[in-house]
């Protein structure tokens, strides 16, 4: 790569000039050169970017290298001297560096006489290969891969700090601000510094989700390092005054917690974004990470001018981080009125098609907030093709209409520009799941859980898959780490669940839990759970509806007990009891109208009224809840009906449903089939307790079906 003097017009021959009069500071940079050639900070770089093809940072640091590579052949001046004359005050960041662009350690490079120092150097011959030797080695390769292949997910999860890149916790910032009101302001920042980082492939950045927890703790560096498996924590505080802004900071080497360095920014409130990359690039720097060409130009881009319409987007993030139905719609109004003062920023659009996309499981109707999101989604990329977030939530637009080879691609082009995105690895695991490829799913839920090791969703996601993979041992290793993220209902399942797979029956869930409640009797949650298992494994209606109403009983303010005592009755044909609860205003109260519509159907589906259960689903909030839709038809012998539901794409129809379906169809082979190839290990046990199969549970092939997955025989069975 060549770096010479420009001379292509008085513009790039005035930044030269003042760039190699700056070359020993370390801090020059974008702003001060900005300031000495009289443009605003976003003129600059674009100016210099339309002329060399190369960021600001990129364009500085390779004049530094230059000027260094010459130094080194010319001066009898050590490398550290050097290093410190162009600008670098840490001789194995300049190190680094060099050798990253000129393919040599400065040392080697001093000693060679020969080569043209503006040059890289390939220290490294190019061979050519037989096609014989390149099927050896393709061979060998994929020998190797299968030998690591196992291990892989262990090394993903269980890494020690040291074994991982440079990795980093960023806590919550504190406003010191007099206004509480400024806290948006802080937990914005905080998310975009996150956000910022993320972008870096040699940092391995902790998520906010995980970093919530320590928003008022009092707990020591070394204790959240460890917990958070990093090496580094970020302190940061803020006090907001008028249209300035203070940012007090501090990284921590959390194995020994001493201070690193400590900074003071004070700047203007339109200054926002430059603060955000300073402070990305300090770190990096630090833990010696080198930038690529790329990543400093999403560092160094502004999304918006506007410090306004930054902060709607600010103030909307707010609103869209804690996802209720009215949270998500207020969080759409704040991004549109940022949208309103710069129809250019592809964040707010981003941010609006996410906010829509989650809607749809939020009570609104699945496709038009699904069509809206779409919509924005393009509308962003069509402004900055490098927006994350637009990626990441068209391919789960994509998921949602079944287009997998698209899916693919966009989580691949989300994960690009952000590797260190949790929810996207363990949505992009989701698609992996639907796609039958189990071990890639682990991988992407392993790296998912290393990013965000204390979110819960995730950490429920992980255990499960080890589980279905037959990894007993490491789900238990697992649990025994991170058991502490979990409450403590949640603790029980995951016991239960790894004493009904180490034993390898089911019965050891009712025993487990039955002995919980002996210790607690007025834990709710474990009725319920105990309700649910006598139905789902002994078939047993009786049990589940008396282990349902404790549950109520203990507490009838928690929606799923509500919901479950409801169905239990069903179960049990205690219909007027089922249509007073449901009618009753403590049910209202704690359901949504989508979900009391589906309660509805099930009312008039174990009424055996299928007539009106298909009325019931006309509904347009449940349009597209087909699975409903095809079992109804199936047990009114429309088989037209549900082949057509199941042709649709972006239908959910895992094996066990399609199994319901054609028992009631009474196509037993079919139903046997899907029965059988049911691969959701942790949801098996829900089709024993079903009444579609009633028919069929004293056949031999049914009861080896029970055998073959852990269920008990029983009367039902005889």
């Amino acid at each position: 790569m060549k770096i010479s003097s420009p001379k292509d017009n008085n513009f790039l021959d005035k930044v030269h000039d003042i760039v190699m009069s700056n070359i020993n500071d370390e801090k020059f940079g974008v702003q001060k050169l900005a300031s000495l050639i009289g443009l605003s900070t976003s003129q600059t770089l674009r100016k210099i970017k339309a002329k060399t093809g190369k960021s600001v940072s990129q364009y500085i640091r390779e004049l530094r290298l230059s000027k260094a590579a010459s130094l080194i052949k010319e001066t009898d001046l050590t490398i550290a001297e050097i290093a410190f004359k162009v600008g670098f005050s840490s001789q194995s960041y300049f190190n680094k560096v060099f050798r990253k662009f000129y393919g040599i350690t400065p040392g080697e490079y001093k000693t060679q006489k020969e080569e043209d120092p503006e040059n890289k150097i390939d220290i490294i011959p190019k061979q050519k290969h037989s096609k014989f030797q390149k099927i050896i080695v393709f061979s060998i390769l994929i020998i190797a891969m299968l030998i690591i292949g196992y291990i892989i997910i262990d090394k993903l999860l269980y890494q020690k700090i040291n074994d991982q890149p440079p990795s980093i916790a960023v806590l919550p910032f504190k406003n010191i601000s007099n206004e509480i009101e400024n806290q948006y302001l802080a937990d914005g920042m905080w998310d975009d510094l996150i956000n910022h980082l993320s972008a870096i492939k040699g940092l391995d950045v902790r998520s906010r989700q995980s970093l919530e927890r320590y928003r008022e703790s009092v707990k020591s560096m070394p204790v959240i390092g460890k917990e958070l498996n990093a090496n580094y924590i970020l302190e940061t505080s803020i006090q907001k005054f008028s249209d300035t802004i203070r940012i007090i900071t501090q990284l921590i080497d959390s194995k020994t917690d001493k201070h690193i360095w400590s900074h003071e920014y004070d700047y203007e409130l339109n200054n926002i974004y430059k603060i955000q990359c300073e402070m990305s690039k300090l770190i990096s720097k630090e833990l010696n990470v080198i930038l690529t060409d790329k990543e400093e130009n999403i560092l160094e881009k502004y999304p918006t001018e506007n410090v306004a319409a930054y902060q709607l987007v600010l103030r909307g993030r707010s609103f869209s981080d804690i996802q209720t139905q009215k949270n998500l719609e207020t969080s759409i109004e704040y991004f549109k009125q940022a949208i309103v003062l710069d129809p250019n920023y592809a964040r707010a659009y981003a941010e609006i098609a996410q906010s829509y996309f989650i809607l749809k499981n939020r009570g609104h109707h699945h496709k038009s907030s699904v069509d809206s999101a779409k919509i924005y989604v393009e509308k962003a990329l069509n402004i900055d093709p490098n927006t994350f977030r637009a990626y990441a939530v068209r391919a789960r637009i994509n998921d949602y209409y079944s287009e997998w080879d698209k899916c693919k691609e966009n989580y691949e082009k989300a994960i690009e520009l952000n590797p260190n995105d949790a929810q996207v690895h363990s949505q992009y695991a989701i698609y992996f799941g639907t796609n039958n490829d189990f071990y890639n799913a682990s991988i992407q839920l392993a790296i998912a859980q290393r990013l965000d090791p204390l979110n819960v969703l995730i950490g429920n996601r992980f255990f499960k898959e080890l589980i279905e993979m037959g990894e007993i041992e490491k789900a238990e290793k697992y649990f025994e780490k991170w058991s502490f993220i979990f409450t403590k209902e949640d603790q029980i399942k995951k016991k239960c669940l790894i004493k009904v797979f180490k034993n390898k029956d089911w019965m050891e869930s009712i025993r487990f839990l039955e002995e919980e409640i002996n210790k607690d009797p007025k834990n709710a949650i474990l009725y319920r759970y105990l309700g649910d298992a006598y139905n789902e494994i002994l078939n047993d209606d009786s049990n589940y509806m008396k282990y349902a109403k404790k549950a109520y009983k203990l507490d009838s303010t928690n929606s799923i007990n509500t919901s479950v005592y409801y169905l239990s009755l069903l179960e049990n044909k205690k219909f007027n009891e089922a249509k007073r609860l449901l009618q009753s205003k403590n049910f209202k109260s704690l359901l949504n109208d989508q979900k009391q519509i589906i309660y509805r159907w099930h009312y008039y589906y174990h009424n055996e009224n299928y007539e009106k259960a298909i009325k019931v689903l006309q509904d347009s909030l449940v349009e597209t809840h087909y699975y409903y839709k095809g079992f109804t038809y199936a047990q009114l012998g429309n088989r037209k009906k549900v082949d057509s539901f199941f042709s649709i794409e972006r239908a959910w129809w895992p094996n066990y449903y399609k199994a319901f379906v054609y028992a009631a169809l009474k196509e037993k082979d079919s139903m046997y089939y899907y029965l059988e190839n049911s691969n959701d290990l942790l949801y098996i046990r829900g089709p024993n307790g079903r009444r579609e199969f009633d028919p069929y549970r004293k056949e031999e092939r049914f009861k080896a079906f029970l055998r073959k997955n852990y269920f008990p025989i029983t009367n039902w069975n005889e």
